[in-house]
């Protein structure tokens, strides 16, 4: 029932189908009708889980709006669409002709018309075998149409027509044979109500599918790549000499990146080996603590002679009365590192 083609899905009996199956349906009137309706799908057993469902596009038709389209064949959509939905599950092929009668039940109440006698006596695969026809005469005019003006289908668009064809082809074999036949006479009314055996003839060879997207890229590029013969060669082979050219300095470049690489490494190693040599030494070895001293010392030393030079520096720079020589030399005194 449910297409994602775009074509497919813009059609008659594809939208009354979506319709059902997303439609939901509720009761407005004669609440004790649709109880007793309710009471006699249960009796039917091999349909009780889906017995819901069935119920509510029941409603769903009964109270459809006469604005909407495809409102005057309700009930023929109603039908086959319960059709195809108990042929899906093989448990619920037996409950066929009950669940048709209580359709026709529903029908007779609210259109006040029966179901005509055949489709009581056909079968659940000769109820299917008629929807694709009665579907895809429902379907004509706009099929018609587009093959007639489009030059591309999708293939899934043909292949529903070409399928369909076949299928009213089959039909048409049948019932010349077996006119009195309960499945002919049902094809009969189709073929007399739509004028429809311009179905079997329908010319679609302008409608062609549409190329894959990738596929069409694919022989753009290769058009493009090759060209018109002449021209297109020269071309072509200046653009492999213009390659080649490109390949070989690219070698050449890298050649000389392979040859300079040795040049940091000769440098930069030796360097890291002295350095990870002197920190495990001065880590790990008597060496670190004796260069700390060492160097704690040294700069002991160079402070000391940097507070002498200081002192005198000051005091050769300052010429100052006796009065104030006492105090002078007590305020820039000699300051040991060794009472910090």
């Amino acid at each position: 029932m449910a297409t994602t083609d775009k074509d497919l899905s813009i059609l008659p009996s594809f939208r009354f189908y979506h319709y059902l199956e997303n439609g939901y349906g509720a009761l407005k009137s004669e609440e004790l009708f649709w109880d007793l309706l309710e009471k006699s799908l249960l009796t039917h057993t091999g349909v009780y889980d889906i017995h819901d469902t069935l119920l509510n596009k029941f409603y769903l038709v009964t109270y459809m709006e006469q604005h909407r389209s495809s409102y005057n064949e309700r009930w023929d959509f109603v039908y086959y669409w319960v059709s195809e939905k108990l042929h899906k599950n093989t448990k619920h092929h037996s409950s066929f002709e009950g669940v048709i009668g209580i359709l026709n039940t529903v029908k007779n109440k609210f259109d006040k018309k029966d179901y005509d006698d055949a489709f009581f006596d056909i079968t659940l695969q000769e109820s299917m075998d008629l929807k694709k026809i009665y579907d895809y005469s429902e379907n004509y005019v706009i099929i018609e149409k587009k093959v007639r003006e489009s030059s591309e289908c999708t293939k899934e668009y043909i292949q529903y027509i070409k399928e369909s064809i076949e299928k009213y082809n089959e039909a048409k074999s049948l019932c010349e044979i077996q006119k009195g036949k309960a499945f002919c006479k049902i094809f009969d009314s189709i073929r007399k109500k739509y004028e429809n055996d311009k179905l079997s003839k329908l010319k679609y060879d302008n409608c062609k599918p549409k190329e894959d997207s990738n596929a069409l890229q694919a022989d753009q590029l290769q058009n493009l790549q090759h060209g018109d013969r002449g021209q297109g060669d020269v071309a072509r082979g200046d653009f492999s000499h213009a390659r080649g050219d490109e390949i070989d300095s690219v070698s050449e470049g890298n050649n000389l990146i392979n040859q300079d690489s040795g040049v940091p490494s000769a440098v930069i190693f030796p360097i890291l080996g002295v350095f990870l040599v002197s920190f495990v030494l001065y880590k790990f070895t008597p060496f670190g603590p004796w260069s700390r001293t060492h160097l704690h010392r040294k700069n002991i030393t160079k402070g000391e002679e940097s507070d002498e030079f200081s002192g005198e520096t000051l005091t050769n720079s300052f010429e100052t009365p006796d009065m104030y020589s006492n105090t002078l030399e007590h305020s820039i005194g000699y300051h040991s590192m060794n009472n910090m």
